[in-house]
């Protein structure tokens, strides 16, 4: 074992011949796995081991290379939130998990003519665009969609200078 890359014995292993630590899988296929999970306030960032990352953000998906060139750029699919969904459970300790106490306060209020946007430090987003009251999750998808009331109205101007 001389760490000479290509020399008939398993320098790193692995029980394969090659100058680089990663694993294969049985068709020999370099395998990935992720290895930072990030929670963004309109969104969600996987980073994998090869360095490559995906983000769902505003219910857009896209897919970076390890240079960070984008590969794949699409509107969010349900699948997408599966995945990152399944991501978070995984990363999530389970004592967090039984205790979903947590506040938010907005860290963004814009207000143009009648349409009022209100982003919260959770990602939940609270929207009245063309009188339609709009609520969205961290991960871009729509929990309520209807007409918007008085009461919405109210409760956003709260945060107006």
């Amino acid at each position: 074992d001389d760490g000479e890359g290509d020399d008939g014995e398993d320098d790193d292993e692995e029980g394969d011949d090659d100058d680089d630590n990663s694993a294969r899988d049985q068709d020999g296929k370099k395998r990935i796995w992720p290895v930072k999970v990030q929670k963004l306030s309109n969104g969600a960032r996987v980073t994998y081991s090869d360095g490559s990352r995906e983000e769902l953000v505003d219910g857009n998906f896209s897919r970076r290379n390890a240079s960070g060139r984008i590969v794949e750029n699409r509107r969010a699919r349900g699948s997408d939130l599966a995945r990152m969904r399944a991501y978070f459970s995984r990363a999530t300790p389970r004592a967090q998990k039984t205790a979903p106490v947590v506040k938010s306060r907005a860290v963004k209020a814009s207000y143009r003519g009648q349409n009022i946007d209100i982003l919260y430090a959770n990602g939940w987003r609270e929207q009245i665009t063309s009188g339609r009251f709009m609520l969205t999750d961290t991960f871009g998808r729509v929990v309520t969609s209807r007409r918007a009331t008085q009461a919405d109205r109210n409760r956003l101007n709260r945060f107006r200078n």
